[in-house]
């Protein structure tokens, strides 16, 4: 026979005998409590067997099979409450985890205070057993059971709390959950002595850096609302990795920024210093670098976006890439509805001028157009055509407002009010005065927006709150093609706003003759009265255009009419002839 093989049937036969007479001794003394009235305690004859079979010097496959014929005493712990794993672990007794475990132990077991075997080697600061629990199959990182982290017997939040560097980077190597509210991040920053090395892991492994907690802090914010003596290296650490200075707490309303405003400590000063120079530097590269036009980094650099920017802003434009500046962008308007400074939102800001257009090589999602537009951008984006400012301006009437003299810059609002138009923008849509965009092109003077406007189906006789139409628009301005284009469409002529003044009155205010040769012709009545009396004449005369006084005598204006105060036209031509 072989002689290995009698050699392990003599082994087990001696390991038996000597269980057997261990049993006995137990049994023995077992009786003899029972004779004083003395209790068994089971869990003294499980830790004999199970501490004879892990300290016997032989392969793990024997010990394996003679903790199988062990099974039932795996999960029996001793006096302590600790399983016989457990036991092991307090033991450092790397050796006999490996035999319980492949006998069929349950790593995920917990000892009488809820401990698993993997959070007791961390409390009981074994770094080398835990590793080697950590990298165990079917092991449970978060304890409890869970998909985050917790403070309650979690294994990572026992690490961090001895600053077990090790164990806390074999952990989060191995997937420990660093999700929660409070998250690690928040508890690491609250310790007040703890290892700077931790804090970076945490951070590299993905911890949300500007998550708040219950009360509204970031990391950042207990740095700053505490100060500890490390309190400048941790604050350091992260702004390194994107912790935003101007990002606002939900329940405080207060930045980081706005903690240290006045404040002359190391770290204050730290922060302050740090953001202008960051300041410089991104302006630099969104400049020099990338080639961004200068309006639209100023557009960028604004405190009300910067506000909002995502967490990884400062390092991601750092890269300079197409794909950093990119992803930037994305995320500056991620809440892209958002008002900002008076109310304007991104769209109102991009119609109005202070962009004139994104970096040409800005890659996916517009196919790369050199001449994409920050509208158009936008839009793509599902911008709220409708969303209003403080005044109740919509992006459609600022794309016409904003309109000037320029060729090129009145081509590009045209353009932009084309845009809106045919993404589905109200042509009719009211600010707070009642204009419509209308009122707005018509008083400006802008012949193609208003051709645009009305072939769009824009309301010619849209009220504004005084009551005005867009033709008045053109009558105060003396916009005589404006004017006939409106005629020409039906406009009522003789409409009257709410104190009763029709266009000829306002044109007459003004002294537009052209203008007011025009309304005569086309059946303006030239002694129309508001409800104050005054006709058209009386204001001429009140604000003194003698050309005017003349044509609309000629045409019939009478100087004898009286208003409600019982003065004429020409008692108001004398006035000012006598001031």
């Amino acid at each position: 026979m072989n002689t290995s093989i009698i050699s392990k049937l003599a082994t087990f036969a001696f390991t038996i005998l000597l269980a057997t007479n261990l049993c006995g001794m137990e049994a023995d003394e077992a009786g003899k409590r029972k004779r004083d009235g003395e209790q068994e305690d089971p869990r003294k004859k499980s830790r004999v067997l199970v501490d004879f079979a892990m300290q016997t010097d032989e392969t793990p496959q024997d010990h394996a099979f003679k903790l199988t014929m062990l099974k039932d005493l795996l999960e029996q712990p001793d006096s302590n409450g600790q399983p016989p794993l457990h036991q092991a672990v307090i033991r450092k007794d790397a050796r006999g985890i490996k035999y319980l475990l492949a006998a069929g132990a349950n790593i995920n077991a917990t000892n009488s205070d809820k401990e698993s075997a993997l959070a007791l080697s961390v409390v009981r600061k074994i770094p080398a057993i835990a590793i080697l629990l950590a990298s165990q199959p079917g092991i449970h990182l978060n304890t409890p059971p869970c998909d985050h982290y917790t403070e309650d017997g979690n294994p990572l939040h026992y690490a961090m709390k001895r600053g077990s560097v090790e164990v806390v980077k074999t952990l989060l190597n191995a997937g420990a959950s660093v999700r929660g509210t409070p998250s690690p991040l928040h508890y690491w920053s609250s310790k007040r002595k703890r290892s700077s090395t931790i804090g970076e892991l945490l951070l590299r492994s993905g911890v949300q850096v500007n998550q708040e907690n219950d009360i509204g802090f970031t990391a950042l914010d207990i740095e700053l609302s505490l100060e500890k003596p490390d309190s400048f290296q941790a604050a350091k650490l992260l702004l390194k990795y994107g912790a935003n200075i101007f990002r606002r707490s939900t329940k405080t309303g207060l930045s980081a920024f706005d903690r240290v405003a006045g404040s002359t400590s190391d770290v204050a000063t730290y922060i302050q210093k740090e953001w202008q120079q960051g300041l410089f530097t991104i302006a630099a590269i969104l400049r020099c670098k990338m080639g961004l036009p200068k309006p639209l980094v100023k557009l960028i650099m604004r405190r009300d976006i910067l506000e909002n920017t995502p967490p990884n802003l400062f390092n991601a434009i750092q890269y300079g890439s197409a794909e950093a500046i990119d992803r930037l962008l994305h995320n500056q308007f991620m809440k892209i509805n958002d008002p900002l400074r008076g109310g304007m939102s991104p769209l109102h800001i991009a119609i109005t001028g202070q962009t004139r257009q994104w970096i040409a090589h800005l890659r996916p999602v517009h196919g790369g157009h050199p001449d994409i537009s920050a509208t158009t951008l936008l839009l793509e984006r599902s911008a709220n055509l409708e969303a209003k400012t403080d005044l109740g301006k919509t992006p459609l009437h600022l794309a016409v407002a904003s309109l000037t003299i320029d060729l090129a810059a009145g081509q590009r609002c045209v353009s932009d009010a084309t845009l809106l138009l045919d993404h589905g923008a109200d042509v009719n849509a009211q600010d707070k005065s009642g204009q419509t965009p209308l009122h707005i092109a018509a008083v400006k003077g802008y012949g193609y927006t208003v051709l645009l406007l009305l072939s769009r189906r824009a309301d010619i006789s849209a009220q504004d709150k005084g009551g005005r139409t867009p033709l008045y628009g053109a009558a105060q301005n003396g916009l005589v093609p404006i004017a006939t284009l409106f005629l020409d469409r039906g406009a009522n002529i003789n409409v009257q706003d709410k104190t009763g003044l029709t266009p000829l009155h306002y044109t007459a205010y003004y002294g537009h003759v052209p203008t007011a040769t025009l309304f005569l012709n086309r059946g303006a009545n030239v002694n129309a009265r508001s409800y104050g009396g005054k006709t058209p004449l009386h204001l001429a005369c009140l604000k003194k255009h003698p050309p005017l006084i003349e044509f609309l005598q000629a045409r019939g204006g009478d100087m004898t009419i009286k208003d409600k105060k019982g003065k004429t036209p020409q008692d108001y031509l004398d006035a000012e002839n006598n001031s």
